[in-house]
């Protein structure tokens, strides 16, 4: 069905782009419905996939404002006098709600059509390696640490509730807060797949620890994501919880989001916080503000007739490391139009959002590449959903690259590359690594003197039984029978 929205969609196109921002809304609403009810007939993880809470961070983030205001709603949440600055007074808010709402069909399309439907049943008894809930402690206690310790003593305020502004203009300028953010995330997905013990509490107390401090200040992204990509790798390990508890998490998380957006501008202490504050809605309303970066892309490359700009923001970061290493001259990254996010930047006075990925896959290929790009994220989404096997390493790297797909939602491309690559090295060393150390546990509990320590044999095993537990475990005195 996505497939088919899709076409009609590209179809429709130019009767839609000159239709009313009430029918583009409508039209908005019943597409995005459509097709997460696809979604989740279509995964085994049903609204517990990641494909379908991606959809569901990519609908909040640029259509949370347009349809509502399509439906000519303005209360809680909408600042009528911010939104008016841009959103009111450009005529490609249809456009961009049109451009939204097809990102969202080729997310579909991707995750329902173009991978295999074939469904499996969730492992019951997924492979840990023991290394798990050590490392992941060991990160997110570190991660937790550096932010702490730093903070008290560089920039006191920021560990007492000041405004996002505030903690914006005096954040470190080497991103210590990043990199503790970086590591706490690490971790916490590491720690979604151990078994429990005290050290994994000791890592879900730093968490909860940062998590804390982040919300405090208004920094709502630097812990918010972590926690969506958290739950859903530690779902795969659990039986999948009733659906009504999903709406509770997102209802939970949408006044979470709600309640920080009132008191993140003057910060905590001084913030005046009314009914108005555990509104979903306003919380809606307030992300949906992240469709502004597309409404200004549109506006820029038709009145300046723009060329696309071809992918060259999607491998700036590589390119620029390059210049840097062989001593080219480049410029700044604000005034780089190769780095994605720096046009508006320049061109909008009044710009205080991150980025968007529709905006950034449109600025490279216009229309087309907004099908191509999001088709390619439901198709990796649906891989990830679709895998059967249940090993820590793999379940590590899906929840990396998850976190960085929902982060990029509203950030530019570039910034996740330091989740994607240290993720995924982490999770290539703990494939690596953790099979040896699983090894020497199951020969120390094997029990056997030094002179007859299991021997590993690679391959199948034929033992029927033994007194080591992994089928690949042989003792000496199992070798003659592999030949009778």
């Amino acid at each position: 069905m996505p497939l088919a929205i899709l076409g009609l969609l590209l179809l429709g196109r130019d009767p839609l782009l000159r239709s009313s921002l009430t029918t583009m809304a409508a039209v908005a609403t019943a597409v995005l419905v459509l097709v997460m009810l696809s979604v989740v007939r279509s995964s085994r993880f049903g609204v517990w996939s990641m494909g379908f809470w991606y959809l569901v961070i990519l609908a909040l983030f640029h259509l949370g404002l347009a349809i509502p205001l399509g439906f000519g709603y303005s209360g809680a949440g909408v600042n009528s006098a911010y939104v008016t600055s841009w959103f009111g007074r450009h005529s490609f808010r249809v456009e961009a709600t049109y451009l939204a709402t097809l990102a969202t069909a080729a997310v579909g399309a991707g995750y329902t059509a173009l991978a295999s439907s074939r469904r499996v049943e969730t492992s019951s008894k997924p492979t840990r390696f023991g290394s798990e809930g050590p490392i992941g402690a060991a990160l997110t206690v570190g991660g937790t640490a550096l932010t702490v310790v730093y903070l008290a003593l560089t920039n006191t305020a920021a560990l007492t509730g000041i405004s996002r502004m505030k903690f914006v203009e005096t954040a470190s300028s080497v991103g210590v807060e990043t990199i503790g953010a970086l590591s706490v995330a690490l971790g916490a997905l590491l720690l979604a797949t151990a078994q429990a013990s005290r050290t994994r509490t000791l890592g879900m107390i730093a968490v909860v620890v940062f998590g804390s401090w982040a919300l405090s200040t208004g920094a709502r992204s630097l812990i918010m994501y972590t926690a969506v990509a958290m739950l859903l790798v530690a779902i795969r390990l659990r039986p999948l919880p009733k659906r009504r508890v999903a709406l509770g998490v997102g209802a939970f998380g949408l006044v979470c989001v709600s309640l920080v957006g009132f008191y993140r501008v003057d910060g905590l202490a001084r913030a005046q916080i009314g009914a108005d504050a555990l509104n979903p809605l306003a919380a809606i309303t307030e992300m949906g503000g992240s469709i502004r970066p597309l409404i200004e892309n549109l506006n820029y490359n038709h009145r300046l007739d723009e060329e696309p700009l071809w992918g060259i923001t999607y491998v700036a970061t590589i390119i620029r490391t390059g210049e840097r290493l062989a001593g080219l001259p480049r410029a700044g990254a604000l005034q780089d139009p190769r780095v994605p996010g720096s046009e508006i930047v320049q061109r909008v006075d009044t710009y205080q959002i991150g980025y968007s990925a529709v905006a950034e896959a449109y600025r490279n290929w216009r229309t087309p590449g907004v099908v191509l790009v999001f088709g390619l994220f439901g198709f990796i989404l649906r891989r990830i959903d679709s895998s059967d096997r249940q090993d820590t390493a793999r379940l590590l790297a899906s929840g990396v690259i998850f976190l960085a797909l929902i982060q990029h939602v509203r950030q530019p491309s570039n910034q996740e590359l330091p989740i994607l690559l240290t993720g995924l090295l982490l999770a290539l060393g703990l494939s690596i690594i953790g099979p040896v150390s699983r090894r020497r546990r199951n020969e120390e509990n094997a029990g056997l003197p030094s002179t007859e320590r299991a021997v590993f044999i690679s391959g199948p095993s034929t033992r029927a039984a033994g007194p080591v537990t992994t089928d690949n475990y042989l003792s000496p005195s199992d070798l003659p029978t592999l030949g009778s």
